[in-house]
């Protein structure tokens, strides 16, 4: 069992963490875990726990962290999708990001 113990709200991405570890793991230089399929959980302080099974490394799985990876690794820079939320806690100004969306950042 793989157990993430998180200290936030819960969040979907929670999950999909916990099946990267789910997945990566048994493939890790350390052999003694080679081939093991595990289960997941993802618990949260007022003590929700949301197990995951082995078979969610379906290959689906697979398929959608291969396509991830492959988008990471690509030369071509990711489709910019700014908020207003993200950008209130960037430090760039207009100038430098066309692409910004409300108030300049306040300067210190």
């Amino acid at each position: 069992m793989i157990y993430d113990a998180k200290t936030g709200r819960q969040s979907t991405s929670h999950l999909l963490q916990v099946q990267l570890y789910m997945y990566l793991l048994p493939r890790s230089p350390d052999q003694r875990w080679r081939g093991t399929r595990f289960w997941g959980a993802v618990v949260y302080p007022e003590g929700t726990e949301h197990r995951i099974p082995p078979e969610s490394i379906d290959a689906g799985f697979i398929e959608r962290l291969a396509d991830f990876m492959q988008k990471m690794a690509s030369d071509m820079p990711a489709r910019r999708v700014p908020s207003e939320y993200e950008c209130g806690r960037c430090e760039l100004t207009g100038a430098d990001c066309p692409e910004r969306i409300g108030p300049e950042p306040v300067v210190s």
